[in-house]
C-alpha cells in the first residue's frame, strides 16, 4: 500500500505491505493465499483429535490440493496511532508524515480449499459437444498452473563472495515473484462473429514412417474463426456494519492480452533457473521488460494445430505428434529459430516445438476447421483460454490431451484420459456464434482489493485564526517513542536518534516540558504560519541551557493561544554501556 500526496509531486508518504494477519504484526497461517495447505499447514485431511469422536469423525480436508470449499475472514488494518512502541505498521510512513495522521480500513476475503487452478467448463448455451478439459493436477507444477512463481531476477544487490578470500562483491540475483490472479472467478466465455483469415503453414506429409526423412511442406489454408469475449460474473457479498451483506463489485469484462514466447534465461544458474516459455504466457512478460502482473484482469487465446489428422484418434507419441503438427509460416518465434536455414533442411521435430502461432488479436479467437486452397487437406486446431494462469483447452480432435499444453512443452507427456482414448470425432459438433460456455476457477482468495485499486482522499486545511480547540481534542496529540531509550546499541526511534516527536499539534501553541519536581526544562513554540510541520513538533533532548537530559519522567504542557490545554507525561531512559575487549 502506498500513499502519494499529490499536492507535492507524489510525494511517497506511506509504503508498506501487509499480509492481513488475523493480529496485527503477529504471523498467522491464515492470511490470503494461492493454496489452501498455507491456510490449515498441511495438504492431507486433519481430524480432529482434540474433541474426537469415533463415530463421526472431524476431518478438515481444507489443504487438500482438490478440495473445494469456502471460508470467509474478516478484519481489520491500521496503521496505529502511534503510541504503541514498535508497532510494525506506523514504520511505513515517511518521516516527514510519522505522526501526522493514520488510515485504517476493515476487510472481508473469501478463501477457497485447494491450489489455485482451473475447476470446470461447461456449455450453457449451445449445442457444442466436443471435449473439454480443465489443464490441472493434483500437486503444484507451475508448467501446468501458472500460480505465483519466479519471473525474473533483480542483480542490482551486491554480496562479498563466499568462495574467494579478498572479499570481491559480486552480483547477488534476488528472485522476483508475481501472480497472475487477483483469485478465482466464474467467467461466461461468449462466441460471436464468424470471419474468416488465409494462413500459411508448414506441416510434414502425414504417414510417413520415418519422420526424420519426412519431407516439410508448405500450404495455405482458409481458416474460420469465431471472435470472443469473455465475461466476469464472479459474485461475493461481504458482511456490513449494519449487520446486512454488500455485493462487492468485480470488472465486468476482461480484455485480451496477447502474450509472447521467452527463451530459457539466466542460464548462469547451473540449474538452469527459468527456462524456455514455448506456448503465450504471461510468465515471459519480464523478458519483454513488462510486468507480469498486468496480466491480471486481462485472458489470452491461442491454438495448436494439426494437418491431416482426420483417421488419427488419438496422438500418443512424439513421433506421430510430429507427423500431423502445423506451424504458421508467419510465426515470429518460429522463424527466429530457423533463421537463414532452409526449412526443407529442418528436421520435422523442430515443428514439434512449436504451438501454430495463431492467437488472439485484439478480441480472442477460437479457431474452427480450416481447409486447404487447393487440396482436400484439414487443419484441426486445439484451443486454449488462459485467464489469470489457469487454462482451460478446447479439445475437437481429441489430439492432445491436458498435458499437451505445458509452458513448457514435453510432447512425451500426454494426458492419461481413457474416456476419450481412442474417441473419434468426426461426429461431434463444435461451437458456433452465439454458444457460450462458462469457465470456473478455484483456489486462492478473493475480496481485497485488485492490483493498482486507488482511493483519492483530501486531508482538510485548518486556518489557525478560525480554529478552536477544546480539552479533549488537545489530548488526542501524541507524544512518540514513550517511554524514548537511549542506548549504545540502537535507538527505539523509527527515525533519527536523539529526537522526541510532538504529534497531532494545532497550528499555533507552546510546548513546556517540566522536570516532574516542577522546573522548566524547555519551552518550544510551535507556529506553523511561520514554518508547515504537518501537526509535528520536534525536542532534541537538550534543556534551554544546551545540556543534554538524563534518565528521568517528564510532563509537557501543551496550551494553545484560546486557553485549550493537555498535559502529557512521557519519560526518557539513558542506557549505559561498557567496552568489552576481545
Amino acid at each position: 500500500m502506498t500513499i502519494r500526496n499529490i499536492t507535492q509531486n507524489n510525494e511517497i508518504v506511506y509504503d508498506m505491505q501487509t499480509n492481513f494477519e488475523p493480529i496485527a504484526c503477529l504471523g498467522s497461517s491464515l492470511t490470503p493465499s494461492e493454496n489452501g495447505q498455507s491456510f490449515v499447514r498441511d495438504d492431507k485431511p486433519l481430524i480432529d483429535t482434540i474433541q474426537y469422536d469415533p463415530v463421526v469423525l472431524k476431518i478438515d480436508s481444507f489443504g487438500v490440493s482438490t478440495q473445494y470449499e469456502e471460508r470467509i475472514r474478516s478484519g481489520k488494518f491500521t496503521t496505529g496511532n502511534f503510541d504503541q512502541i514498535g508497532y510494525c505498521y506506523s514504520y511505513g510512513w515517511s518521516e516527514k508524515a510519522y505522526g501526522t495522521m493514520g488510515f485504517e480500513f476493515d476487510y472481508t476475503f473469501k478463501q477457497f480449499a485447494g491450489i489455485y487452478r482451473p475447476y470446470s467448463m461447461d456449455v450453457i448455451e449451445g449445442d457444442a459437444n466436443i471435449n473439454m478439459q480443465v489443464l490441472t493436477n493434483e500437486g503444484e507444477d507451475i508448467d501446468l498452473i501458472e500460480a505465483a512463481q519466479i519471473v525474473d531476477f533483480d542483480d542490482s544487490f551486491k554480496t562479498f563472495d563466499r568462495n574467494g578470500n579478498n572479499f570481491d562483491l559480486v552480483t547477488a540475483y534476488r528472485p522476483l515473484v508475481e501472480s497472475f490472479n487477483n483469485g478465482p472467478g466464474e467467467y461466461l466465455l461468449e462466441f460471436g462473429e464468424m470471419k474468416t483469415e488465409v494462413f500459411k503453414f508448414y506441416y510434414v506429409v502425414p504417414f510417413i514412417r520415418d519422420v526424420q526423412e519426412a519431407e516439410v511442406i508448405e500450404k495455405t489454408f482458409n481458416v474460420p474463426y469465431l471472435e470472443l469475449k469473455l465475461k466476469n460474473v464472479t459474485s461475493m457479498n461481504r458482511p456490513d456494519i449494519s449487520g446486512d451483506s454488500v455485493a462487492m463489485n468485480f470488472p465486468d469484462e476482461f480484455k485480451h492480452m496477447n502474450l509472447k514466447l521467452a527463451p530459457e534465461r539466466f542460464t548462469q544458474f547451473n540449474s538452469g533457473a527459468l527456462k524456455a516459455v514455448n506456448v503465450p504466457s504471461p510468465v515471459s512478460l519480464p523478458y519483454y521488460g513488462r510486468q507480469a502482473s498486468e496480466f491480471i484482469n486481462n485472458y489470452n487465446t491461442f491454438a495448436f494445430a494439426f494437418v491431416g489428422l482426420q483417421s488419427a484418434a488419438r496422438l500418443s507419441s512424439f513421433s506421430n505428434y510430429t507427423k500431423y503438427t502445423a506451424v504458421v509460416i508467419d510465426s515470429i518465434d518460429f522463424m527466429e529459430e530457423i533463421g537463414d536455414r532452409d526449412i526443407k533442411d529442418i528436421a520435422p521435430k523442430v515443428l514439434a516445438k512449436y504451438y501454430s502461432g495463431l492467437q488472439g488479436q485484439e478480441v480472442g479467437r477460437y479457431y474452427l476447421t480450416g481447409n486447404a486452397v487447393d487440396g482436400d487437406e484439414t487443419v484441426e486446431f486445439i484451443n486454449v483460454v488462459n485467464i489469470g494462469g489457469t487454462r482451460f483447452i478446447f479439445d475437437r480432435v481429441n489430439a492432445g490431451g491436458s498435458d499437451r499444453v505445458e509452458t513448457n512443452i514435453n510432447p512425451w507427456n500426454w494426458g492419461k484420459d481413457p474416456d476419450i482414448i481412442g474417441t473419434e470425432y468426426i461426429n461431434t459438433t463444435d461451437f458456433s456464434s452465439g454458444d457460450v460456455a462458462k469457465l470456473v476457477s478455484t483456489g486462492s482468495a478473493i475480496g481485497l482489493p485488485y492490483k493498482g485499486a486507488k482511493i483519492r482522499f483530501r486531508v482538510k486545511d485548518v486556518d489557525a485564526d478560525d480554529a478552536t480547540y477544546t480539552d479533549s481534542e488537545m489530548d488526542k496529540i501524541s507524544i512518540s517513542p514513550n517511554p524514548y531509550y537511549i542506548s549504545h546499541t540502537a535507538q527505539r526511534s523509527p527515525y533519527s536518534a536523539n529526537k522526541i516527536t510532538f504529534s497531532r499539534l494545532p497550528r499555533v501553541c507552546t510546548i513546556e516540558i517540566f522536570s516532574n519536581s516542577g522546573d522548566l526544562i524547555r519551552t518550544i513554540e510551535h507556529d506553523e504560519n511561520k514554518f508547515s510541520m504537518n501537526g509535528k513538533e520536534y525536542w532534541d533532548l537538550l534543556s534551554k541551557n544546551g545540556l543534554r537530559i538524563n534518565s528521568q519522567s517528564m510532563i509537557a504542557v501543551i496550551t494553545t493561544p484560546d486557553g485549550a490545554q493537555t498535559v502529557k507525561p512521557f519519560s526518557v531512559v539513558v542506557g549505559s554501556y561498557r567496552v568489552i575487549q576481545n
